[in-house]
């Protein structure tokens, strides 16, 4: 297997030889007059399974030939790429149709959805896969204690970088769902296999167990070396946890923001809104509603009549002057 992910390697790398918006050289094109059946299947979901083909080939390929700077570098361009379709409508979903407060890097790798995710997750786990790797190795090479202690640290600090890429926390209630229960003791999830592996032979436990562990005491392992990384590399964790809290800081901002208009002593105040010409009955259209420093989009359905008539809470402070403006229709 070697000599032939040897020879695709050179074939690969050309579709992924620099920071691209799709991630990988590929394209589908169709035509200048498709036929139905080509119109139909030009579509964004045709596209994306072209895509995650040649995405997850190369993975698989950098992977079987340890090319493990060339994932972390792939990683940094999915982080920088912007979010697909399928991603944006399952946020917006969970947001409850707000649009997602958070950059798709920062969201939970294991259970979100989507190419970018897919090729992230894919990615990070190669990575997870080759530190594995580079740990067996490395203990059973002969150097000595120092050196072996010093490689050992590094290969702990990238095992603990692969873990907080996941952006899942080592006491995150999800840890304690039956399905990743049974993964983490299977040894499934490599980003905590490596993460393990590496804190068991710093800490002087160079082979596996005899006897298998429970799950209570692997979770334990994991809980251990999640703090010894930790405690070993604290930047590591300084611009998930500052992102984190930016993103909380937002979010309070913004519920701060709307409590404060709530709490604001209100009036109600009749408006009138003429109906767009060319709009039938029963159309939906959008007006802005501006009152002094209040401002908000109101949805309305069109009706026979000209003008339509409602009330709308404004803040006594605003002022007395009410304009509108139609956005679309």
């Amino acid at each position: 297997s070697g000599s032939c992910a040897k020879s695709a390697d050179a074939i690969l790398n050309s579709l992924f030889d620099k920071k691209r918006p799709q991630l990988c050289a590929v394209w589908v094109t169709t035509p200048p007059s498709p036929s139905p059946f080509e119109y139909i299947n030009d579509s964004s979901r045709k596209f994306d399974r072209l895509r995650c083909k040649y995405i997850g080939a190369f993975i698989d390929c950098m992977r079987l030939c340890r090319r493990r700077s060339i994932l972390e570098n792939f990683l940094k361009w999915c982080k920088a790429t912007s979010r697909d379709l399928p991603s944006f409508y399952d946020e917006t979903a969970t947001e409850e149709g707000e649009t997602p407060q958070s950059s798709h890097s920062s969201s939970n790798l294991i259970t979100s959805t989507g190419l970018t995710y897919f090729a992230m997750k894919y990615a990070n786990n190669a990575v997870a896969q080759i530190i594995c790797q580079e740990i067996s190795e490395l203990i059973l090479k002969e150097m000595n204690e120092k050196e072996w202690e010093k490689q050992m640290t590094e290969l702990l600090g990238d095992a603990y970088k692969c873990f907080l890429r996941l952006n899942c926390p080592e006491d995150d209630s999800l840890w304690q769902s039956v399905k990743f229960k049974h993964q983490i003791h299977d040894g499934t999830i490599f980003e905590v296999e490596a993460l393990c592996n590496a804190f068991m032979a710093l800490n002087g436990i160079k082979s596996t167990p005899s006897i298998p562990i429970s799950w209570e005491q692997k979770r334990l392992l994991f809980r251990f070396a999640a703090k010894e990384a930790e405690k070993l590399f604290p930047a590591l964790g300084i611009s998930s946890i500052s992102m984190k809290k930016k993103r909380k800081r937002k979010n309070q901002e913004t519920t701060n923001s709307k409590s404060r208009i709530e709490s604001r002593d209100t009036v109600k105040k009749k408006i009138a809104v003429k109906v767009p010409v060319g709009l039938e009955e029963g159309q939906k259209f959008v007006i802005t509603i501006n009152c002094g420093y209040f401002r908000r989009n109101v949805q309305l359905l069109a009706t026979s009549t000209k003008k339509i008539k409602f009330y709308l809470d404004i803040p006594k402070d605003a002022g007395s002057e009410i304009k509108y403006s139609h956005v679309k229709t």
